[in-house]
């Protein structure tokens, strides 16, 4: 049974992150890697809050929630904005993208250090038993954050406004401002939404087990493995293929040992890429 809940474990978190990168890519049609500093910064931020301002976990989830939703936004706004009015292509975007992630990336290594920490000790953290298997209650939460995210972002696809006007602008953005479609605005929505939900990401990783300065990228990449595989446009196959990749990576884990499970995951990457290269340049998926 411990084998099932670490499977749904790992199976939320890469939920998470490939929903959250699937938002900007679809709308924005580039590789934003940069996204993975959402993941870092939310874990920080709570752990931030957690310490230095004596907020509970809940509190200090949502506050690591709303402040990477702003930064996300603001990095957007900042960076990549201007380089899309300029009409950079995807390749110029993505670069640019990488270049952001090691800039902040090594900015805080230098403001918090190279060390891991914990955000939540384990001992103070409520434990669950179901069937033989423990859960923390840290743990709940990122499975039910995981399965509400992604809901309601398939509920969103496909059935509202945001969802359509986001369609759009992913399918034509000069065709989208002349049919009255606030471009600017669904683009900035879609980075709060999803930075918002790389951060929560991100704090819960880092309540669970700790935080580091690299921890995006670590979670970032099966995300992206998954959105690949499950195919970019069919948020049920994504959740599908996270699961399908979490229970091969716990399986590795649990008979290898956990120094093959990256291995696995580039092995995975590596192969689709071989056979799918013109992704990098922003090429439709089928």
């Amino acid at each position: 049974m411990q084998l099932v809940f670490n499977t749904l474990i790992a199976a939320s978190a890469i939920v998470l992150a490939a929903l959250s990168f699937r938002l900007v890519y679809v709308t924005a049609r580039f590789f934003h890697f940069a996204h993975a500093l959402t993941i870092s910064i939310g874990g920080y931020a709570a752990w931030s809050f957690f310490n230095y301002c004596a907020a509970n976990p809940y509190w200090a989830f949502l506050s690591a929630v709303i402040l990477t939703g702003a930064a996300g936004t603001l990095s957007f706004m900042v960076f990549l904005r201007p380089l899309m009015t300029k009409g950079a292509s995807p390749l110029v975007l993505l670069l640019a993208s990488l270049a952001i992630h090691l800039i902040f990336q090594h900015t805080i290594a230098l403001i918090f250090g190279e060390d891991a920490r914990s955000v939540w000790s384990l001992e103070q953290m409520p434990v669950y038993s179901f069937a033989g298997g423990h859960l923390t209650v840290v743990q709940c939460w990122l499975i039910a954050f995981a399965v509400g995210v992604s809901v309601l972002m398939g509920c969103s696809a496909s059935f509202s406004i945001f969802g359509k006007q986001q369609a759009a602008v992913a399918e034509h953005s000069e065709l989208s401002t002349i049919f009255g479609i606030d471009v600017l605005s669904v683009q900035m929505k879609v980075f709060l939404i999803a930075s918002a939900v790389g951060g929560g990401l991100g704090a819960l990783v880092g309540m669970d087990l700790s935080i580091s300065p690299g921890m995006g990228f670590d979670w970032l990449l099966p995300g992206v493995v998954a959105l690949l595989v499950g195919g970019i446009y069919r948020i049920r196959y994504v959740v599908l293929a996270s699961v399908m990749l979490a229970s091969v990576r716990t399986a590795v884990i649990w008979y290898l040992g956990s120094m093959w499970q990256d291995i696995f995951i580039y092995s995975v990457l590596f192969l689709y890429l071989f056979l799918r290269p013109e992704i990098l340049v922003g090429d439709e998926m089928q």
